[in-house]
């Protein structure tokens, strides 16, 4: 990240936006959205032919489908904003330290003024970055789930938040 970058993270507390997103993140929703349109096709060819079996099924199948975009609609929003904290004395010190004591050995320090720490593959991730920006006594912090070269984990299911929460946890020790 050049320094314009971090600079503008600070000011809109989001990551700025690219076509490649798209491609590598968003285009993820287009599966949940189908339910949505299959159950809406079940529901018309329901009333259609006056099936009960087709609209309760289309109801079924539609409300899955909007739930499910929801729930995906949400989590690509958390990838991309970042979340902000007030923690006292903040330096890099107790930051390299609450890292350290979370578990997080492979970290980076950059020199224009941010860490990124790449979590380990689990279960149910394959890693994830997490940003770290110091701010005087504030810290901004993302989670961006990593995937692999071809194949990008769109979303995680909850680890990023739970390594988040355990972090802010730490540096807020005294």
């Amino acid at each position: 990240m050049t320094k314009k970058e971090i600079e503008n993270i600070r000011i809109r507390k989001r990551w700025s936006f690219s076509y490649w997103d798209i491609f590598e993140r968003y285009f993820f929703i287009i599966f949940p959205l189908g339910f949505v349109f299959v159950g809406l096709a079940e529901i018309k060819s329901g009333f259609t032919n006056d099936k009960i079996e087709l609209k309760f099924l289309g109801f079924i199948t539609l409300i899955l489908g909007i739930l499910a975009s929801l729930f995906v609609s949400i989590r690509l929003y958390e990838n991309q904003i970042f979340k902000e904290y007030e923690i006292d004395e903040l330096n890099n010190e107790k930051i390299e330290s609450a890292l350290k004591n979370c578990g997080f050995e492979n970290y980076n320090y950059n020199k224009n003024g941010y860490y990124e720490v790449i979590t380990n593959v689990s279960w149910f991730s394959w890693g994830e970055t997490i940003t770290l920006i110091p701010i005087e006594k504030k810290i901004l912090i993302n989670s961006k789930p990593n995937g692999t070269k071809f194949k990008p984990q769109p979303i995680t299911i909850f680890k990023d938040k739970k390594n988040i929460k355990r972090l802010i946890n730490e540096l807020r020790k005294k």
